[in-house]
């Protein structure tokens, strides 16, 4: 039987490699250095904490929805079952009429009816008690185990509230996590509360108080200025990087010269970053992507402008329109009277 054999023909790398100009122009073990960021200014800015030593009510004081029973002790037909705080703040009771008792404690309102009692029965005693609290709701939305409205039923702080709603999620974005008070947001930092244990944060709550914790799926940024689609976008898996947000806007630049881009970072409700990134250098390939973090704020100039006060000019009526969507540090920070 014959035995047919091919030939082996071994070809070195260095060969191979010798045939790549690509390589064969530098020398071995050359390394081609690219900048690591691309961040040519980064100011960190603060707004101030609400005071640790804030008085926190002692004792539940009633309200309009409240429902209150009193008992007038010897006297069945003077007492009430049942008396529910009306939209004046008022109860009625037999004989004395109506009692303005919105704001006061049990202890005050005993008080004043055993006044009024006294002057129509021989030393009357007086008890009541709260049969349901519908006062002081506390609104509890967003990433909450057990989210909805809850109504206060003494003093109440941050931490207690949060416990209220059996406490967040697992995947809640406590970062982005805001305290609510008569349509604005206090500057209170929920994530520090809950991670750090930092006890400045827990503030006492009121009612129509609303806790809001987002979730790390909704994360998004907003990108205004120079561009085609402004607005907010989506980051996909928690990534964005600052060259696919532009991508997906579309640089509208004339000439596109201008690339300083600058950047709002919110690092929690009470700190943040203003930062100046070099858009080119990154689209160039020359420093490393810049990753987006959720609820930053980018702005692309149309042309040169002189500073971040220039700049926030600029970009004020664009956070006013989503400002219900912004993080809370850019909220406060921006949109009172901090900035």
């Amino acid at each position: 039987m014959s035995i047919i054999r091919f030939p082996v023909v071994f070809l070195s790398l260095a060969g191979l490699l010798c045939g790549c100009s690509l390589y064969a122009e530098l020398p071995a073990g050359t390394v081609r250095e690219i900048a690591v960021d691309p961040v040519l200014e980064r100011v960190d800015v603060a707004v101030p904490a609400p005071a640790a030593t804030e008085d926190m009510p002692r004792e539940y004081q009633v309200g309009t929805g409240d429902v209150l029973v009193v008992n007038v002790g010897g006297k069945p037909e003077l007492s009430s079952a049942a008396s529910r705080i009306d939209g004046s703040g008022a109860i009625r009771l037999p004989l004395v009429g109506s009692v303005p008792v919105v704001g006061l404690t049990l202890r005050q309102i005993q008080d004043e009816l055993v006044a009024r009692y006294g002057a129509i029965l021989r030393e009357p005693w007086v008890t009541i008690e709260i049969s349901e609290y519908r006062s002081q709701p506390l609104n509890l939305l967003g990433s909450f185990n057990q989210a909805g409205v809850v109504y206060l039923q003494g003093p109440c702080s941050l931490l207690q509230g949060l416990a209220l709603g059996q406490g967040p999620e697992p995947t809640a974005h406590l970062g982005g996590s805001r305290l609510i008070r008569g349509g604005k947001t206090l500057p209170v930092d929920i994530h520090r509360l809950l991670r750090e244990g930092d006890a400045s944060q827990n503030t006492p709550l009121q009612g129509g108080d609303t806790i809001f914790i987002p979730n790390q799926a909704d994360a998004m940024v907003f990108v205004f200025g120079a561009v085609k689609q402004p607005g907010p976008q989506k980051m996909n898996a928690g990534r964005l990087t600052l060259g696919q947000a532009m991508a997906t806007a579309g640089l509208d630049i004339v000439g596109g010269k201008e690339t300083l881009v600058r950047i709002i970072r919110s690092l929690s409700p009470t700190r943040g970053q203003l930062l100046v990134v070099d858009l080119d250098t990154e689209m160039q390939g020359r420093t490393l992507p810049f990753i987006l973090q959720d609820g930053d704020v980018v702005f692309v100039p149309r042309s040169a402008i002189r500073g971040w006060n220039e700049a926030i000019g600029e970009i004020l009526p664009s956070l006013n329109a989503v400002s219900a969507m912004l993080n809370p540090f850019v909220q406060i920070m921006f949109l009172t009277d901090n900035y």
